[in-house]
């Protein structure tokens, strides 16, 4: 068994440093597209969010422009947050199912023969 999964793990070897690099690749497209539809989301429905306090006569005091930056840079702050728990969950999710599939490979391979 033990040669078995060492012959496996050297054949392995090779292939290591491509997934990890293709899963982080992904988890950081996946991470900047979170992060840009954040912000589109953000843009939509801050000023829509006004427009609907307005129609319906509710009285709301607008941001000065000493708090209005504080406000931006914590939407963008929390919109980071999601983003990077988002890309660093998919990682996880990837090399999780990499993993899996690797033992259950070598599993397999060692019934048949």
């Amino acid at each position: 068994m033990i040669d078995v999964l060492r012959a496996e793990w050297s054949k392995l070897r090779g292939v290591v440093g491509p997934v990890v690099a293709i899963s982080l690749v992904v988890a950081l497209v996946f991470g900047v597209g979170t992060f840009v539809v954040g912000l589109g989301v953000g843009a939509v429905a801050l000023p829509l969010h006004e427009h609907m306090l307005q129609a319906s006569d509710t009285v709301f005091y607008p941001i000065s422009t000493e708090r209005g930056p504080q406000l931006d840079a914590g939407t963008m702050a929390f919109l980071t947050a999601a983003a990077v728990t988002f890309a660093l969950g998919l990682i996880f999710l990837i090399v999780w199912t990499a993993a899996t599939l690797v033992l259950a490979n070598l599993l397999l391979r060692r019934r048949a023969a």
